[in-house]
């Protein structure tokens, strides 16, 4: 083993047991200065996990002080303080890392009941990446509170349709929990029109959107119209002609069938698998093949070790 590996082990382990002194002694000793600066980020990050600020900043001036500032502020966003959360954000000069920092932020804001604020700082997020999923976090909260209404006009603001179908998704799922079959059925329909919306020179994010989609309907034992989803699902991936994206549809299809042998019958199952079974055969790179045809038999396996089919 390395010696700074083994340092950064025993820095590691020692800021589990409070021991920051002794931890910042030994992270002194390594090095490596790559590795040196992420042990002193790690301490950083385990001050401010106690709620020690100053300190865990001191401390992350000497490794890379972008990332360490960011897991600090998230730690601070954490125990409810986001106001000095926020403060740290603005010493962060990369702005994927800040991004990321405050989507984060927005995310604890949310899950403390801060919605209105949340959703506030989400939308001011510079990245696009990480302001949309700050907002499907938000929604998918709001979704689990029973706030569908709110939920719903959250993911307005989340202008990349796969991330938004994907938020109706889970909004639809938190629904059927709550006992609102028809909302969720409603939910799933409105979630399906966002998916189609995505454009052809994003075809493989289109159909891992409507897999997501179908799989949500087989959940809630529209088997039929999860059959007739994954079927456009399959010949979307089919015209793309993406090995890959055949493999995942394969994968959610096996998923499919699965549900099948819940709510349907077992020869509408195999008639649907065969159809599958055809077109991971028609993959023509070996490897890619193979996975496609491992990833089905896999889903199958789980269908028979399944106590609610025995």
């Amino acid at each position: 083993m390395a010696r700074w590996r083994a340092l950064q082990w025993i820095v590691v382990e020692m800021n589990k047991q409070g021991r920051i002194d002794e931890a910042l002694q030994v992270a002194r000793t390594i090095d490596d200065s790559q590795q040196r600066s992420r042990a002193l980020v790690s301490i950083a990050e385990a001050l401010a996990n106690q709620g020690k600020k100053d300190r865990a900043l001191q401390v992350a001036r000497g490794g890379n002080s972008d990332w360490a500032c960011r897991l600090i502020a998230e730690a601070l966003a954490k125990q409810g303080r986001t106001g000095e959360a926020l403060e740290v954000t603005q010493t962060i000069q990369d702005l994927w890392t800040r991004s990321s920092a405050l989507g984060n932020i927005a995310a604890a804001m949310a899950e403390e009941g801060k919605t209105d604020q949340a959703v506030q700082l989400a939308k001011g997020i510079e990245k696009d990446f990480n302001r949309f999923t700050a907002l499907l976090y938000i929604a998918e909260t709001l979704a689990k509170r029973g706030a569908t209404k709110s939920a719903v006009h959250v993911t307005r603001g989340i202008r990349e349709v796969q991330l938004q179908s994907q938020a109706l998704a889970a909004i639809t799922r938190a629904e059927a929990i709550s006992g609102s079959p028809r909302k969720a059925r409603r939910l799933l329909a409105n979630a399906l029109k966002v998916a189609r919306r995505i454009p052809e020179e994003a075809a493989a994010a289109r159909t891992k959107s409507i897999i997501h989609i179908g799989e949500a309907m087989a959940q809630q034992g529209m088997t039929k119209e999860a059959t007739a989803v994954m079927q456009e699902a399959l010949q979307d991936a089919r015209t793309m002609g993406d090995p890959g994206g055949v493999g995942a549809v394969g994968n959610a299809l096996g998923a499919i069938a699965r549900a099948m042998l819940r709510f349907g019958t077992k020869q509408d199952a195999q008639a649907f698998m065969d159809e599958v079974l055809e077109v991971a055969r028609s993959v023509a790179e070996v490897r890619k093949k193979v996975r496609t045809l491992v990833a089905i038999a896999n889903t199958l396996i789980a269908a028979d070790d399944d106590p609610e089919e025995t």
